[in-house]
């Protein structure tokens, strides 16, 4: 099937960096294709055109999502309208299920195939979804093993493709080489503090995160690190 046109969406960080190694594996196979879509930083740099940026759409949470409600829904509104114009060859949804879902479903009757990666985890909770997934989509990237097996046999066309994170991180220096660059004690344990991708939630756990800390700082020696996933998290827990 030669692939002219393929729309990616992803609607945060984590699913932005998924997207954009399988838009890179897409783009070998298909180099005159064009891929557009709901992109973050890591798709942008991979070459999709951001019809909206996805962190325009980095909230989480009942409150947060009530707050952003009128922008979701222009946003949405707005990659509707171009799927509908531009009628692309392939549509690829990453993770976000509250959102893609809902696009999926509206965009069924143009007819164009709809793959979802990152499958819903809807074996820990919500197990409805799976009757969406089995109307709305046509193919379905697990990235656990046991997943394939569990929307199989209730009717959802689904494939094991591994967990992206096996090939994004990688372990590119030693302890000693870590610990030398950070300026950080090789005698004292190393705690680290991973806040997330989201950036309404960093700032809500942000002080429970640092009473935490201090908590575990009182009662045993130690040093930390913050895992964040681009320069205004980092500035955030600074």
């Amino acid at each position: 099937m030669g692939l002219k046109s393929i729309f990616v969406s992803a609607g945060e960080p984590s699913g932005d960096r998924y997207a954009a190694a399988l838009v890179r594996r897409l783009q070998a196979e298909y180099p005159e294709a064009r891929f557009a879509g709901c992109a973050g930083e890591a798709m942008r740099v991979a070459g999709v055109e951001p019809v909206v940026r996805a962190e325009e759409l980095a909230v989480v949470g009942l409150v947060e999502v009530l707050q952003h409600i009128p922008r979701i829904w222009a946003r949405f509104r707005r990659l509707l309208a171009w799927i509908e114009q531009e009628r692309p060859d392939l549509v690829i949804l990453t993770d976000s299920p509250d959102f893609h879902l809902r696009l999926a479903r509206r965009i069924r009757r143009l007819k164009v195939p709809i793959v979802y990666f990152v499958a819903p985890q809807v074996w820990a909770w919500r197990p409805w979804r799976v009757g969406l997934l089995r109307e709305y989509v046509d193919l379905l990237l697990c990235i656990f093993p046991f997943e394939e097996s569990f929307f199989r046999v209730r009717g959802v066309r689904a494939v094991y493709i591994g967990h992206p994170l096996t090939s994004l991180v990688r372990v590119e220096s030693s302890r000693a080489d870590f610990f030398g660059r950070h300026e950080l004690d090789s005698q004292l344990p190393l705690v680290a503090i991973l806040p997330g991708s989201r950036p309404d939630e960093a700032k809500r756990h942000l002080s429970l995160t640092a009473e935490a800390a201090r908590w575990v700082a009182g009662h045993r020696p130690c040093q930390f690190v913050f895992a964040a996933p681009n320069r205004e998290a980092a500035q955030l827990w600074r």
